[in-house]
């Protein structure tokens, strides 16, 4: 458990410079730009399944029940990547993006060996995670053009950049089949919009530009529940296999 707790602050220390992109999004100038998908990537393939999905050696932190189900420490890293095409009239811009996605991180709080040969059955499970991820992403450049009268061409870029990323660490708890936990995270990153506005053909004209800094930080929770319902209970009980 050491060693995985060193491995995963070790890419925490790396998650800033991997997190760098360059892709186009126009979507993204909106808001906190364009959201990222909380599921793993076990549950992203089974359709975002991550809400009802509990497993014993899987991190699910979509649903921080699922943590009290877990028999050994376990920790998963994602990257990803994106095609896109952007498209108007005239102009058709392809781009790939891909990046570091996820780090996770979770433990039993009790060893699953020793509840097997504990002569008394305890009927409480514990367990807990870390995460961080990124949690928007900004990024998108575009330009304009426009013939306007006794003006002549005017040209206009749009560009931002930046994002908001997610730490978080969650508990559960599991009394016999019902489990219940939570999950708390800080929010934090910045988000970068310009426009520039340019008069071709005028030397003498002003460029209009215009840039907001947003720096963002807040706190973030979820809470989840999990209820298990086993149908051959009696055959796990007599081989722990099944």
């Amino acid at each position: 458990v050491k060693n995985k707790i060193f491995y995963f602050l070790l890419c925490i220390s790396f998650s800033a410079t991997l997190i760098g992109q360059n892709y186009n999004s126009p979507y993204s100038r909106f808001g906190l730009g364009d959201f990222t998908n909380n599921n793993y990537m076990l549950t992203r393939g089974m359709g975002n399944t991550g809400t009802s999905y509990a497993d014993r050696y899987t991190l699910n932190p979509v649903n921080p029940a699922s943590y009290s189900f877990l028999n050994l420490a376990t920790y998963d890293i994602g990257i990803f990547a994106e095609y896109a095409s952007v498209q108007d009239d005239q102009v058709t811009e392809d781009r790939w993006k891909g990046n570091l996605d996820y780090i996770g991180l979770a433990v039993p709080l009790r060893n699953y060996k020793n509840e097997i040969l504990d002569p008394v059955k305890k009927p409480y499970r514990f367990g807990m995670a870390f995460y961080a991820k990124p949690y928007s992403r900004v990024s998108y450049n575009v330009n304009t053009t426009e013939e306007i009268a006794e003006i002549g061409t005017v040209q206009r870029r749009f560009e931002g950049s930046g994002g908001t990323y997610n730490i978080g660490w969650g508990n559960s708890i599991k009394y016999k089949n019902l489990a219940l936990g939570i999950n708390l995270g800080y929010i934090f990153g910045k988000i970068n919009n310009r426009q520039v506005i340019n008069i071709a053909g005028e030397p003498l004209a002003l460029q209009d530009r215009v840039e907001n800094n947003y720096n963002i930080s807040g706190f973030d929770y979820n809470v989840g529940l999990m209820y298990e319902l086993i149908l051959n209970e009696e055959e796990v009980k007599a081989d722990r296999t099944v």
